[in-house]
């Protein structure tokens, strides 16, 4: 009996940093990050399909996706504006932002990236 609950403690321990929500992980720094990271000023916004939060580079129809969309890495002040009335559709960020890839960028195909940091940021809310 012991040697379970050790057990069960000793897995729990280990799945802890996994474990930690959007908000608590960091962006930069993630191993999983394919090239360094690098400023745009666009727009975030939420949309059907996957990813659900998606980047438009201003001047541009390039589209970037927000990787981890149920649970998306990005600043928490940023995530709160976008949540302020508690549900992200409809709203639209336009901001500079850092972001970090996760994948390449190929014409054509939607890269995934992180965001790091957000700043200038203005809201505005479609109207229903």
């Amino acid at each position: 009996m012991r040697r379970r609950i050790a057990l069960s403690v000793l897995t729990l321990l280990l799945l802890a940093p996994s474990l930690a929500t959007a908000k608590d992980r960091v962006c930069r720094t993630d191993p999983l990050l394919v090239g360094p990271c690098f400023s745009l000023r666009g727009v975030l916004f939420a949309a059907n399909g996957a990813p659900t939060f998606r980047i438009q580079r201003t001047g541009t129809k390039r589209i970037l996706g927000i990787r981890d969309s149920e649970d998306p890495v990005m600043p928490e002040d940023l995530h709160a504006r976008l949540f302020e009335t508690g549900n992200a559709f409809g709203v639209r960020v336009s901001a500079d932002y850092l972001v970090c890839p996760y994948t390449r960028g190929r014409a054509g195909r939607m890269q995934f990236v992180c965001i790091e940091s957000a700043s200038h940021m203005a809201v505005t809310r479609e109207a229903r």
